[in-house]
């Protein structure tokens, strides 16, 4: 392989579904020297990796604690991320609120989040299990030792960043290190979330540097990218189909803007929006939790009618030009365990946006397979496919910009282009054509 043009980074799933608020595919990182491996979910908002730390489970928390938050066994032992024990780390500071998309936590999602520390190191950060082959490391990688119960499970960090710590000089996102080491071919990814409900269990997917195209159907829509990288689009319309029959939730409801963020399930609707679901599938508003809890009646009765809802995405709200994504019930059909509840409780993942912070959380992502270009300021939200048996993986690099890519290149060409490309190709035969014959009469 010319070392001039590296391949993307495919990061290995752990081929386990994790969470306490319901089952997603998580994906193998270790940190620290000696290497202690995770069980991470990706973040598209944070540019930092998220790890349990040692005091994440106490004493009194069930036995399994620790591997329920994606703790692998370390050295005889399994107990979060310590700093100490590492001969890479560097701290850098204590007890500093926790960021997505350079915000902090509770502007996007709410007060209940405006308590969300960590305690932030550098260390050297893996890509896959501590003994694979993979062999990506990055030795500075900013790393923040979590114990909040909020986020249960560790996040591997996808934004751009940087991170500033009241230094001279940011701190580089690990995507941003990996580019600049010339260890992937752009700023870019692809990811989706896999499903837990199709084919007994389909796997995520995450591509660093470029994206595998057996995982989706493509859309021609591109999305610019918003300020400091913002995954921002126009939701147009919500249907939610039952038994063939159509019904929008949106209403008369204005077309909104939402963020993509995988970092959290829920999905942050505005109110009324979230009212008609509850009316739709026979939801009950807990105002302790802030969750929409489904009865054991209205579970039946949800997974016998198995609704399609489907989002109507734009780049704008001003523009015709939109994607569309269908989710199945299953997608929603989730459930929240311990520490929320002492026994697992069915829940639907909305919730009440704050102001008019909407979001598309990574239940979307079960049915969406996201490509983000850095280089060219866009991404696209393609309908993900579970063909059983799975197609072989298809990784595809997104080239950096000043280099040619089948992919981007046709990416930008729409509909109407391609038409108006034929129309004129037919356009300039006519004219030929028509030469041809007056030629061929002054001929005679």
């Amino acid at each position: 392989m010319d070392p001039s043009k590296p391949f993307p980074v495919v990061v290995p799933p752990t081929l386990k579904f994790d969470g306490n608020d319901g089952n997603w595919s998580t994906f193998f990182v270790n940190v620290g020297g000696p290497a202690h491996d995770y069980r991470l979910l990706p973040s598209t908002s944070s540019s930092v990796t998220w790890i349990p730390s040692a005091n994440a489970c106490v004493e009194g928390d069930p036995s399994n604690c620790p591997d329920t938050r994606g703790i692998q066994p370390f050295e005889g032992r399994i107990q979060g991320y310590q700093p100490t024990a590492s001969n890479e780390s560097i701290s850098l500071a204590d007890h500093l609120w926790l960021e997505l998309d350079s915000v902090d936590l509770n502007v996007t999602y709410g007060p209940q989040y405006g308590d969300q520390v960590g305690w932030f190191y550098q260390d050297t950060v893996g890509l896959g299990p501590a003994q694979s082959t993979l062999n990506i490391t990055e030795y500075r990688a900013v790393v923040a030792a979590i114990d909040t119960e909020e986020f249960w499970i560790g996040e591997f960090g996808l934004d751009l960043g940087p991170n500033k710590f009241q230094t001279p000089e940011p701190y580089p996102s690990y995507l941003s290190v990996l580019n600049d080491s010339n260890l992937i071919p752009s700023l870019s990814y692809g990811y989706g979330a896999g499903a837990f409900y199709r084919n007994n269990g389909a796997y995520g997917s995450l591509t660093l540097g470029g994206f595998d195209s057996s995982r989706f159907e493509t859309s021609r829509v591109m999305f610019p990218l918003g300020v400091n990288g913002l995954l921002q689009l126009a939701v147009a319309d919500i249907q939610v189909s039952i038994n063939d029959t159509p019904s929008s939730m949106t209403k008369d409801a204005a077309i909104f803007w939402a963020a993509i963020d995988s970092t959290l399930p829920y999905l942050w609707l505005p109110k009324n929006i979230c009212d008609e679901f509850a009316t739709t599938f026979g939801l009950t508003y807990d105002n302790t939790t802030n969750i929409y809890l489904v009865n054991s009646t209205a579970h039946a009765q949800n997974v016998a009618n198995n609704a399609t809802v489907m989002f109507s995405l734009a780049p704008s709200p001003t523009t015709s030009d939109f994607t569309s994504i269908s989710l199945p019930y299953d997608a929603f059909d989730l459930e929240l365990s311990w520490p929320a509840f002492e026994d697992p409780q069915s829940y639907f993942p909305i919730r009440r946006a704050n102001g008019d912070k909407a979001v598309l959380g990574r239940t979307f992502l079960q049915e969406a397979y996201l490509i983000v270009d850095h280089e060219r300021g866009n991404f696209s939200v393609n309908q993900a496919i579970y063909p059983y048996p799975p197609p072989a993986t298809n990784i595809v690099p997104i080239l950096r910009i000043e280099q040619s890519n089948p992919h981007t290149s046709k990416s930008h060409l729409s509909g109407g282009a391609i038409a108006g490309i034929v129309i004129g190709v037919v356009a300039f035969l006519g004219f030929l054509a028509g030469v041809a014959w007056f030629l061929y009469r002054r001929r005679r």
